[in-house]
């Protein structure tokens, strides 16, 4: 739900998003928790033109709420936080180039295993390149901030299509 959106020097946005995630998959083989996930979140942008190109600054923040799952239910957290931050620039019209951080605080608790009770935050770099106005290629490479709370290394490629 589009919440704010102005275009004085600058365009800055605001909208509130959700998502509701139901137990499809089999716990048994770790095809999924076994819990009904409710998320609400905050998105915001803004742009500062530049004569070279403008400048994104963009972030998020929200709250996930989750029934006790089918997967370390004794030690599984019911609600966790999470955000991220960015900056991007676009030198050229058919290119940006993006630096943002993610992050998370942990799913569960009372474990050993700093994947499982640690906060995480992921710092990614990369960029987009425009095809069109409605096909883009986003192209990013992820490294753990928080050593040993997320995969240590990942390549990030989606292909968007706007409809």
């Amino acid at each position: 739900m589009r919440l704010v959106e102005e275009r004085k020097g600058g365009a800055s946005a605001l909208a509130l998003r959700g998502s509701l995630k139901l137990p499809t998959g089999d716990s048994d083989y770790l095809h999924g928790s076994g819990s009904t996930d409710l998320a609400l979140w905050l998105i915001g942008s803004h742009e500062i033109p530049w004569t070279y190109g403008p400048w994104f600054f963009f972030g998020s923040a929200g709250v996930l709420g989750m029934t006790t799952g089918e997967v370390l239910e004794d030690q599984q957290r019911n609600w966790v936080s999470f955000g991220s931050a960015g900056i991007g620039y676009c030198p050229f019209s058919w290119m940006g180039l993006k630096i943002q951080a993610n992050g998370h605080t942990s799913f569960y608790q009372d474990s050993d295993l700093r994947e499982l009770a640690f906060a995480s935050i992921q710092l990614l770099i990369g960029g987009t390149i425009f095809f069109s106005e409605k096909i883009s290629l986003d192209v990013a490479v992820s490294e753990d901030v928080i050593i040993k709370t997320s995969p240590d290394v990942v390549f990030h490629f989606a292909l968007n299509w706007k409809f």
